[in-house]
């Protein structure tokens, strides 16, 4: 549990800091990020022909409604923004501010990692149930520790893509800074579902299944090749769930780097 207790603190302590944070700059296009200082309210952007008004008006990325009430309670934003992230996460992501809203954020990622928990609570069971096997408080610790290592591994991943995204990003000189990345990848995090739900789908077919298909219908010895093959058919699961995951994360952050406000 002193990860969980680290991770919160290192949150807590994180954005605290005036360089993580966006900075004012000169008014950009929010689509190429052209520098719109002297561009005319009405008018259109010089490079990419997006009207000036979608980027600098004061209608546009206002706070969305789960920023506006970050609670379990307010199940009709989860489901459209739950919604919009499967389906047009880049709708989802222009519509966003990026200077504000990081709270909100991490209370969305919180809320997804006790779902990856959840969503990895019945893998060990599975197991148990394909080889007949009895309940027992093994089984149970068992299901607890295979969600809770789920959940750090999907946190890390979070962590790690934020971090990344606001290094290389600098390094190209339009940096995206660490806040607004942190928001990208919070929101899409959700997705991580999906490599929880595919990676323990394969785990519990190569317990109840894999000996038997390995051994008798391709006629594979059970050392060498056997661990191959357990060891590609856990990769594809696992980079299908994460490649929806990062998709979504840099269609993301296509959305935001050029952001106004």
């Amino acid at each position: 549990m002193w990860i969980w207790i680290g991770l919160g603190r290192a949150v807590r302590l994180d954005y605290r800091t005036k360089a993580d944070m966006p900075q004012p700059h000169d008014p950009w296009c929010d689509h190429c990020g052209y520098n719109l200082i002297a561009a005319d309210l009405t008018g259109r952007c010089p490079e990419c022909g997006r009207e000036v008004q979608l980027s600098l008006g004061e209608d546009q990325r206002l706070a969305t409604a789960w920023e506006r009430w970050p609670s379990v309670r307010n199940v009709r934003a989860i489901v459209h923004q739950l919604f919009q992230l499967i389906r047009e996460p880049r709708t989802l992501f222009f519509s966003m501010p990026t200077l504000t809203g990081q709270s909100a954020a991490h209370r969305w990622l919180v809320g997804s990692l006790i779902l990856v928990g959840i969503s990895a609570l019945p893998i060990v069971p599975a197991m148990a149930w394909v080889r007949n096997a009895e309940w027992s408080v093994d089984l149970i610790s068992g299901s607890l520790a295979m969600a809770l290592v789920w959940a750090v591994l999907s946190c890390m991943m979070v962590g790690i893509e934020t971090a990344g995204i606001a290094t290389f990003s600098r390094m190209r000189g339009h940096g995206v800074f660490l806040a607004a990345a942190a928001k990208a990848t919070c929101y899409a995090s959700t997705l991580l579902v999906v490599w929880v739900f595919f990676g323990g789908l394969q785990l519990v077919g190569f317990v109840g299944w894999g000996d038997e298909f390995l051994v008798h219908t391709m006629r594979l010895g059970v050392s060498r090749s056997q661990q191959m093959l357990l060891a590609g058919a856990l990769a594809l699961p696992h980079m299908a769930g994460l490649l929806w995951y990062e998709l979504t994360v840099y269609r993301g952050i296509r959305a935001i780097q050029y952001a106004n406000k």
